[in-house]
Formats: C-alpha cells, sequence, structure tokens
C-alpha cells in the first residue's frame, strides 16, 4: 500500500434533513493529486472536512494507509489542512506562523530554525522569515500557509479552496507553483474547488461531485472527452446539447424538421428510439464556407454573433437544430485565417468522434 492512501467507504454525512454526502465511496492513491470539483453545496468541503477529521461521517468510514480513522481527531492524523483565509497568525512572523506546529510537538529550537529555512526555500520566500502576513501579498500569503500545513511532514494535505481569494492572473501563477510544489514533496494532495479549469490544470485524477454524490471519477482528459452524464459534460467546461433519439448502434436522429441523421463513434448499446442527448464541445465543430465530403455530421447555419475572446473567436450559430450552437476557433495570429462576421452562411462540421451520446436525464 502506498503512504498517504485514502479510502472512503459508503460515507454518508446528514445535517438535520439535508443529506451533505450520500453514500460517498472512493480511492485516492498515495502520491495523487486529487481534487473533489462541483458547484458550492454539492458536498466537495464536508467530505474534506471528514478526511481532516473536523466532522464526523453519520454512517460510513474513512481509511488512511489502511487504518480506520472512526473518531480519531484531527490532531492525530497524518493531514493537515490548508483554508480558503490562510488562517495565519496577523501578529506573529512569517518565521513564527511557519514554526507553530513544531512548537506544539515542543521541537527543539535548533531544529525549528534549520526545518523554516528549509520550508522558506521550498515555498521560495527566502529571507521573508521576520515579515508580517500584513506586509505580504495573497499569493505570498497562501505559500506560507502550505509552508506551515508542510513542516510537519504530514503524508496528506488538504486544500480548501486555497486560491479563490487571489485575482485570475495571480491564481494562475499559483496553480503552477502548486502543482511543482506538489512534485516537488511527492505527498498525496486533496484539493477542493468549483473552478472546471483549475481541476483540470493541478489534477492526475478528478472527483466531479453534484447534490452530495460522486458523479464521475477520472484522469482531466477522460472527465473532458468522455462525460459519462449531462451535469458532467455542461459543468466541465462548455458544450452544445443536441436531442434525439437511437435509429441504429451508432447513429442518431437529431430533433430538427425533417430529422437529421448523423453518426457517432460511440457504440451506444441503447435500444431503438431511446431518447438521448448528443454533447460536442465548441472546439470540436469545423466552421467552413463549403462542406468536406468525407466528414459525415454537419449542420447548415448562420452566423448570429461573433466575440474576439483573445486566444479563441466564438461564434454563436443558428442552423437547422432549433437552439443557437456555440463555436470556438482557435486565433492563431495567421493572416490567411478566415474570421466570420454576422450574416456569413456556414456549414458546421463535426466527426463521430466528436459526437458524445449521453442517455437523456
Amino acid at each position: 500500500m502506498s503512504v498517504g492512501q485514502i479510502t472512503l467507504t459508503s460515507l454518508t454525512k446528514q445535517f438535520g434533513d439535508t443529506v451533505a454526502v450520500d453514500d460517498v465511496s472512493l480511492q485516492i492513491e498515495g502520491g495523487e493529486f486529487f481534487s473533489l470539483l462541483g458547484p458550492s453545496g454539492c458536498g466537495k468541503t464536508t467530505t474534506l472536512n471528514i478526511i481532516g477529521g473536523f466532522v464526523y461521517p453519520t454512517t460510513g468510514d474513512v481509511r488512511i494507509n489502511g487504518e480506520i480513522m472512526a473518531e480519531m481527531p484531527p490532531y492525530r492524523r497524518p493531514v493537515n489542512t490548508v483554508f480558503q483565509n490562510y488562517a495565519l497568525f496577523p501578529h506573529k512572523t512569517v518565521a513564527q506562523n511557519i514554526a507553530f506546529g513544531l512548537q506544539m510537538k515542543k521541537t527543539a529550537k535548533s531544529e525549528i530554525s534549520d526545518a523554516v529555512e528549509r520550508s522558506l526555500d521550498l515555498i521560495q520566500l527566502p529571507g521573508y522569515g521576520d515579515r508580517k502576513p500584513s506586509e505580504l501579498s495573497g499569493g505570498e500569503r497562501q505559500r506560507v500557509a502550505l509552508a506551515r500545513a508542510l513542516i510537519n511532514e504530514p503524508t496528506i494535505l488538504l486544500l480548501d479552496e486555497p486560491l479563490s481569494a487571489l485575482d485570475l492572473k495571480l491564481r494562475k501563477q499559483m496553480q503552477l507553483e502548486l502543482k511543482a510544489l506538489q512534485r516537488k514533496v511527492g505527498i498525496t494532495f486533496v484539493y477542493v474547488t468549483h473552478d472546471q479549469g483549475e481541476a483540470l490544470a493541478l489534477s492526475d485524477r478528478i472527483a466531479v461531485m453534484n447534490n452530495g454524490k460522486i458523479l464521475q471519477v477520472g484522469t482531466p482528459s477522460a472527465i473532458y472527452d468522455s462525460p459519462q452524464n449531462r451535469f458532467v459534460a455542461d459543468f466541465i467546461g462548455t458544450s452544445n446539447f443536441l436531442e434525439g433519439t437511437v435509429i441504429s448502434e451508432n447513429e442518431i436522429a437529431l430533433t430538427t424538421k425533417p430529422p437529421l441523421k448523423i453518426v457517432s463513434a460511440t457504440k451506444n448499446n441503447l435500444p431503438l428510439n431511446t431518447p438521448v442527448t448528443v454533447a460536442i464541445r465548441p472546439e470540436r465543430f469545423d466552421l467552413r464556407t463549403t462542406p468536406i465530403s468525407d466528414v459525415p455530421n454537419f449542420l447548415h447555419g448562420v452566423i448570429q454573433d461573433e466575440s474576439y475572446l483573445g486566444t479563441t473567436l466564438q461564434y454563436t450559430v443558428q442552423t437547422d437544430y432549433p437552439t443557437p450552437l456555440i463555436v470556438h476557433q482557435q486565433n492563431t495570429g495567421a493572416k490567411d485565417t478566415h474570421r466570420f462576421q454576422r450574416g456569413d452562411i456556414v456549414y458546421l462540421q463535426w466527426t463521430p468522434e466528436n459526437a458524445i451520446v449521453l442517455k437523456s436525464d
């Protein structure tokens, strides 16, 4: 068994009549960067707090490194937690904040001093030991909170939306630093976030949660490219949803007038006439003035709107399908890149591999 392994078995937590966590079973491997992702109120923070020992489950159990935690208090678990608000002591210096855990263990002062210096180097803040938290930027305070959590050498670090208070540019920078830090220390990170891009960028694996349940667990690419239901397809990134019915093992009739047959690479194993939803990512469309004959799926349409998003161009296209579709085109900066305008007549094409067939809710 790898050090830092977490096993949740049939975990449920009720607060009165509210079921915050609903029969969650999950295994997190040692050394993983694992994210719990979902909207506010989905149960991800409660799950994290159960792992940390701050909340006890109504039913089910938590094992860390094979040992049942039961009612073991947080300070006896091999975990530390980094909170959203940093929770630094404002009257203490950076060095004193980082050293706090070792002082509680009554570690020798010389050992504490050496450990603090190593920690400051680890978070790339050498020489900051004498500063107060009020003298630091948001990103620097977050690094100090990480150092304080790591100085006790836990096998697991729990992080509850630690970057959410930072502005976008700093958050992106801290994502890179956080991932690099996790690789350097090599311990298990369990990360709570509602930010899909953050989870995709940081995680080895992701658990998508909603209404207290885990809907899908997988790598970022598996979650994005092969969502198992409409919620996951809609919550992770952006999707266009087209309703239709099964007419063969890999063919769908869209609800257009007349019905338009499209081909999917997914062998859906659903009975004929089963209602389905086809999810297509905006960047998976090929937008053209004339269709390519060997691409079987296409819709004829008109550009309704266009937006410049920097790295991408976004188009809203009204086709034979009742609902307008969103298309993203990479902005390469090439002079020969065709930029469409409102009113342009176009063809939307997509390959069978990019038609994700989901059973309708």
